[in-house]
């Protein structure tokens, strides 16, 4: 089968079909040079249009430089081993080592940096030290002649060496790698042909230890190795680097090489700790308890998806474009899933953590929603309501021109609201007393249909106003009683100029009530039955708070 990452990656996409029998094999070469030309990661799925349809491959290898047994104790490094050329192979089982030739050849040039690779780090049975580095889908032979990828090795586990013996993983390190990667095949991978040891012939001696060649990887990908033939993982296992997988194994060798560079391989770069010092008044697309709802429903994440950063890169280039004047940042290893904006020293920050750019019900059109939802705050549209709204009424619409946005609009629109799933009834919620931050999950659902037709931000996402015209009534055809939602400034109050009626009618002098909660206007010219809409203007609270554009007015009617 394939590794989860890629298995899960190829999952969402459309049609989620990994390409059948030898259609990737045979087209290595060129997928390895797509992902050097773009610096992709093993993780991320390569769309082909095959004789099979429409299907996804993916790349795969282990770091140039590293040792390859070619004869009884002669090692070449494995950007040497070329088609034709013969190296030392076994099985399952190890009870013989004899020579294999190399069929085919995958890799990546050095200097292209990969997202994410593996560096193993193992003690052997006689206290030396391997260190290699490999994507996460690399297969080592472990006890019991069953195969296991890096990725799920943790620190305490065995792998098995040459001589029969076995190391210790002492630490599996994930990281960005531009040294190279490479492997080989030893001619095509049947377990039929060896029923009994399936994977003779196809296991090498990778500087100590047992590894699979580039065969037997892709028949993992493609789901030809049987169940039987890989090391049971556990289903809930801890991804490296998360904070489960700290709380779990004893990570002291893990962390102490983390801290020091030195004890990386030439090319390798350890993932940094979360980065981005979010400022307490940056603005958040979740709140704190409904960001800890998803992340707990998520679960554990696999830090090492190369997949997900792919698509922040992506958009990141892409909206560059549109709004240069925003620094985007992935803080990949901030767990936490949410997204901020935020001005520091005039600089305009929008921050997307590895947590949400992992989670299993974001793609392009949700990322790009809450991307439009963060451009719009930067924009001015503070309120969480208003930045949904406006996000995906004008800059949706701005980054995907014409009908693309109608396909971008609703499948983000069914993204976000998979991910509003998440959280707990009682966290979806509005704050009654603080609708601008927390308008509740259903308005905010509400404001992105009502972008679509551009219907307005509706009522439950704005705020009540500090300051607002709360209701009007006539009192016989002379005056007319506004009230406010808030003590009024007297010296602003008392100036007739300040409202306006409609229908040709006269304000001729406006009394403050003692309380500064209502003023009564003398006016002429009212008729009865009849409708008429005040209008105020330069008007102020006791606190200094406008009157609001959006409730500054109000209807009544004479007897």
């Amino acid at each position: 089968m394939p590794t989860e990452s890629c298995k899960k990656n190829i999952e969402g996409m459309k049609p989620p079909t990994y390409c059948p029998g030898t259609i990737c094999d045979e087209i290595q070469g060129d997928i390895n040079d797509y992902c050097k030309h773009n610096g992709l990661g093993g993780d991320v799925p390569v769309p082909q249009n095959s004789s099979a349809g429409k299907c996804w491959c993916c790349c795969s290898c282990v770091a140039l430089g590293t040792p390859i047994e070619v004869t009884a104790g002669f090692y070449r490094p494995i950007e040497a081993i070329e088609r034709g050329t013969y190296v030392l192979a076994t099985g399952g089982s190890m009870t013989e080592w004899q020579e294999e030739k190399v069929t085919d050849i995958g890799g990546i040039a050095p200097g292209v940096p990969l997202d994410f690779c593996y560096t193993a780090y193992f003690k052997l049975a006689d206290g030396g030290q391997r260190i290699i580095t490999s994507t996460a889908d690399h297969l080592y032979l472990v006890p019991g002649g069953v195969l296991q990828p890096v990725q799920d090795l943790r620190p305490g586990e065995k792998v098995m060496q040459a001589d029969g013996k076995t190391a210790t993983v002492s630490a599996v390190i994930v990281g960005q790698f531009s040294g190279g990667v490479r492997n080989f095949s030893l001619g095509a991978f049947d377990p039929s042909k060896h029923p009994t040891d399936p994977y003779k012939g196809h296991l090498i001696n990778t500087f100590n230890l047992v590894t699979a060649d580039l065969a037997v990887q892709n028949a993992f990908y493609a789901g030809n190795v049987p169940t039987r033939l890989l090391a049971a993982v556990e289903p809930d296992l801890a991804p490296i680097g998360s904070a489960a997988f700290f709380e779990k194994f004893d990570t002291t060798f893990h962390q102490q090489v983390m801290r020091d560079p030195a004890q990386w391989p030439k090319g390798f770069k350890a993932l940094a700790p979360a980065l981005v010092n979010v400022p307490p008044s940056a603005l958040a697309y979740f709140t704190a308890e409904q960001a800890a709802d998803i992340q707990e429903k998520e679960g554990h994440q696999n830090l090492g998806n190369s997949e997900a950063l792919a698509n922040f890169k992506y958009l990141r280039a892409f909206f560059r474009g549109f709004y240069p004047d925003l620094y985007y940042v992935a803080d990949w290893t901030n767990d936490t899933p949410n997204a901020w904006y935020f001005n520091s020293a005039d600089q305009n920050y929008v921050v997307l953590s590895g947590g949400l750019l992992r989670l299993h019900t974001l793609g392009t059109s949700g990322l790009t929603t809450i991307l439009t939802h963060l451009v719009a705050q930067s924009r001015g549209y503070t309120c969480t309501g208003s930045a949904d709204y406006w996000g995906a009424a004008r800059f949706l619409r701005e980054v995907w021109f014409g009908e693309l946005y109608l396909d971008y609009v609703e499948r983000g629109y069914d993204e976000i609201a998979a991910t509003f799933e998440l959280v707990k009834p009682e966290h979806a919620q509005p704050d009654p007393a603080n609708i601008c931050s927390a308008p509740g999950l259903a308005c905010r659902l509400q404001a992105l249909k009502r972008a679509q037709a551009f219907k307005g931000v509706p009522e439950c996402a704005l705020p009540p106003p500090a300051l607002a015209v709360s209701s009007a009534s006539a009192d016989g055809l002379d005056q007319v009683k506004v009230t406010f939602s808030a003590k009024v400034f007297r010296g602003s109050a008392s100036f007739p100029d300040h409202y306006n009626i409609d229908k040709d009618v006269t304000v001729l002098k406006a009394d403050v009530a003692t309380d500064n909660l209502s003023v009564t206007l003398s006016v002429k010219g009212l008729r009865p039955a009849t409708g008429y809409r005040v209008v105020v203007s330069g008007i102020v609270s006791e606190s200094g708070q406008f009157l609001s554009p959006d409730h500054n007015s109000a209807e009544f009617k004479t007897e």
